[in-house]
């Protein structure tokens, strides 16, 4: 698995290029690792081109509960404000896909 160091300089190779193969590859091994609050990041970068943010967010729900959490969280505590429509554009991605996260989903939006 590549460090975080590895997949910040992967990440400022991939962005500043339109190449859609290296961007998922980026996306594919991202999501299988463990940085989830760093892939959270790159989405909201403001430097992050958006068709490779649209990758990004295209397989955020793989980190599962960890996403969830994070996600509600950002909502909770009123961050990333501008950001909003997509976190709960994508928590319903997530409730749809997973419903065993389906409730508690739907109960994080409710407060």
């Amino acid at each position: 698995m590549k460090s975080l160091k590895e997949f910040e300089k992967w990440y400022n190779q991939v962005n500043c290029k339109d190449d859609d193969i290296a961007q998922l590859n980026f996306v594919w091994e991202i999501m299988k690792s463990p940085y989830t609050e760093f892939y959270y990041s790159l989405i909201i970068n403001k430097n992050t081109n958006n068709k490779f943010r649209s990758h990004l967010w295209s397989r955020f729900n793989e980190h599962r509960e960890k996403a969830v959490e994070l996600l509600l969280s950002k909502l909770d505590r009123n961050e990333d404000t501008e950001f909003h429509p997509d976190i709960i554009f994508h928590l319903g991605i997530i409730a749809d896909r997973q419903n065993a996260e389906k409730e508690r989903i739907v109960a994080g939006l409710a407060e």
